[in-house]
């Protein structure tokens, strides 16, 4: 009985002193332990990951509890500097870091370009019609050759920072264009170690392709020759044609009720965000000739299925916890797809056993029954 109550106090004893240490030392580092920002030591290995260059640390600034600022100089004696800052918006205290380095390095160039408060390490700059890229072209290569290769691992950096610490210039349109289909023409890094500048006929066959992008989306009224509408792929076509005649999207209706194709650089392609239940499928089948049944049950985890009907084929589509499974005639043709996956032409194709081709002229995609 002595043993148990002489263990007892030592065990008493022996929680004591751990508590009042993790006390103490929580007193003392708590703040450490929670901090969001990163720190020297942080800041350097991050930067020895993104440049090829050497530099030195200079300072260190606490500017507040949610703000840090770390002072650096490199080989050439360019200042410049990583700041980590708690993002509010998270419930949970979550910091970014950027970094001006780049945008100092290129600031004697992007400072001969028209600059936009919003876009401070950006070189903005304007054209408003066809005959404007050319010059263009040649007056963004003299001001990509105006700087050395930046000392920066690219992929690193970017990883690393904010999208907007590298700089670039960036091609609009005037605001009068600026609407909510499209004003960006296109934009051109300022070159790495390692990487080669883009040939004047290179920036120019890049705005071309968004300058005629713009105008099949309707963002700028000019008549251009038909074989440069059919030499660039629009990055969106809105318009869908069932056997001649145009299907209109259903308005405030989002994906549900409109058609947005998107063209994918990889694939060389068009995808879309569609899936059987939405209305915009239901239209394209009506407009085949088809018959369109919904007989989903929200009540029921199994019964959850719409079909539907063109000429002497029948398509099923069942849905359930892990997506869709669409049979045609009984045989699967396409298993475990979500809503908000896209589909590409070949499967529309199946789903509504017609041709499907793009007119990039209008631009627009063809639908025709085989």
């Amino acid at each position: 009985m002595k043993n148990q109550k002489r263990l007892a106090s030592i065990v008493a004893v022996l929680f004591t002193i751990v508590f009042v240490g993790i006390s103490a030392s929580c007193s003392m580092n708590c703040n450490d332990i929670f901090d969001p920002l990163i720190t020297k030591s942080q800041a350097i290995h991050v930067l020895n990951k993104s440049l090829t260059i050497k530099y030195k640390f200079i300072s260190q600034e606490n500017i507040s509890e949610d703000k840090r600022v770390f002072n650096f100089e490199d080989a050439n004696g360019t200042s410049f500097s990583m700041t980590s800052e708690v993002d509010v918006s998270f419930p949970l205290p979550s910091a970014s870091e950027s970094c001006n380095y780049a945008g100092e390095l290129a600031k004697p160039a992007v400072q001969t370009m028209e600059v936009s408060t919003r876009y401070s390490r950006r070189g903005i700059v304007y054209v408003q019609r066809y005959a404007d890229l050319k010059p263009m072209a040649e007056r963004i290569s003299k001001t990509l050759s105006m700087i050395k290769p930046l000392p920066i691992k690219r992929d690193a950096f970017i990883d690393a920072f904010r999208w907007g610490d590298f700089p670039c210039i960036y091609v609009r349109l005037p605001s009068e264009y600026e609407t909510t289909v499209s004003h960006e023409i296109a934009e051109f890094d300022f070159i790495c170690e390692g990487e080669e500048l883009p040939t004047v006929e290179q920036i120019f066959t890049k705005l071309e392709g968004g300058f005629v992008d713009a105008v099949k989306l309707g963002t700028v009224q000019e008549t251009l020759p038909e074989e440069l509408l059919l030499k660039y792929p629009a990055s969106r076509i809105r318009t869908v044609y069932c056997n001649g005649t145009e299907v209109k999207p259903i308005e405030n209706s989002g994906n549900l009720g409109s058609y947005t194709f998107k063209y994918d650089e990889t694939s060389q392609t068009y995808t879309i965000q569609m899936c059987p239940t939405y209305t915009a499928f239901e239209r394209l089948v009506e407009n085949l000739g088809g018959k369109y049944t919904d007989k989903r049950n929200y009540n029921s985890d199994t019964d959850r299925h719409v079909s539907w009907t063109i000429g002497a084929n029948s398509w099923i589509d069942k849905h359930g916890n892990k997506g869709c499974n669409i049979s045609k005639n009984g045989e699967i043709i396409i298993a475990s797809r979500f809503a908000d996956e896209h589909f590409t032409l070949p499967e529309l194709e199946k789903l509504l056993d017609a041709s499907i081709t793009i007119d990039q002229k209008i631009p627009a995609i063809m639908i025709t029954t085989k």
